[in-house]
């Protein structure tokens, strides 16, 4: 017996009045005490966010389940890349350290 699981995904693109850093300010216990060179904001913020918010969205449906935020998904594979770690340990050390969030 075959069980066929036809999901429809869809991508809504993220509305963004503050840049991530600023938003981390306002609504962490961390507030101003990001280092804005530290090597990882460095990194944000070479990264054109927008345009791969625009090409990743325009693969999803405008209908059906919401898909994982581009900034999010893209964001922690460059991180999985550079750190040299497993899917797992990704999400353990970004869910731990704010820089990485």
């Amino acid at each position: 017996m075959c069980i066929s699981l036809n999901f429809i995904i869809m991508y809504a693109l993220p509305i963004r009045n503050i840049d991530q850093l600023e938003l981390l300010k306002t609504f962490m216990p961390f507030k101003d005490h990001l280092n804005n060179d530290n090597r990882w904001i460095v990194l944000a913020d070479l990264i054109d966010w927008g345009g791969f918010e625009k090409t990743y969205s325009q693969t999803f449906s405008h209908t059906g389940r919401p898909a994982i935020e581009a900034r999010m998904l893209i964001g922690a594979l460059i991180l999985k890349h550079i750190i040299c770690v497993s899917d797992k340990e990704i999400t353990r050390q970004i869910s731990e350290n704010p820089y990485l969030q």
